[in-house]
């Protein structure tokens, strides 16, 4: 497994690619992108399951997405 922070907006590519890299296959995010009006953290995956977005040298491709927590 990989434990990180959540990426800034200029490290989103370069966190894909160390997921890839180290063959990453399943992506849990433990913390909310905004807490008490404040940006944690950038959206560093798609908006809806089966958008894909580029990432630096990769394409990402959302395939699922469950909010367990509200």
């Amino acid at each position: 497994y990989v434990a990180m922070q959540g990426p800034l907006p200029a490290t989103r590519g370069d966190v894909w690619l160390m997921l890839w890299e180290q063959r990453v296959v399943v992506l849990a995010m433990l913390t909310r992108e905004v807490e008490k009006n404040l940006i944690k953290c950038d959206r560093y995956w798609p908006a809806d399951v089966g958008d894909v977005v580029g990432a630096g040298e990769l394409q990402v491709r959302l395939d699922s997405e469950k909010e367990l927590y509200p």
